[in-house]
């Protein structure tokens, strides 16, 4: 089975005749405006930088480019089915604070307070900075 998930943006695809249409209508402009200042056979050579091929080739080019990209945005889908599953089971979440406020003493010792023995989790160094450590 083939299918589209956004079908209502393949009606961009409509689009594509109508920018082709506007450059064949620059084109005729083009051959009009040159052809008042002369033949166009005389005129050809003094542009030898205009090629006759080149925006064609790149018109193309550039209508694959749009058309790929509109089917692109539909989201063309192939061989899926739906199905529906119920899943059963349990969410666990951990967290951990480790922010700057958590480093205080007095945080630490309002959780060792929770504990049945209230100093048996700081301890502190003789050194004359204090070092917090979890028994």
């Amino acid at each position: 089975m083939f299918s589209f998930a956004n079908p209502h943006l393949l009606y961009l695809l409509f689009l594509l005749p109508v920018v082709a249409g506007l450059y064949i209508i620059a084109r005729i402009a083009r051959r009009r405006k040159l052809m008042r200042y002369g033949r166009i056979a005389t005129l050809t050579p003094l542009m030898p930088d205009a090629s006759r091929y080149k925006p064609g080739i790149k018109l193309v080019l550039q209508l694959i480019a749009i058309a790929a990209l509109v089917i692109v945005l539909a989201r063309p889908r192939a061989g899926a089915k739906e199905e529906v599953s119920e899943v059963q089971g349990i969410e666990v979440m951990i967290c951990l604070d480790v922010s700057n406020s958590m480093l205080a003493s007095s945080t630490i010792r309002a959780a060792c307070r929770d504990f049945s023995e209230p100093n048996s989790c700081l301890k502190s160094s003789s050194t004359s900075s204090t070092t917090t450590r979890w028994a």
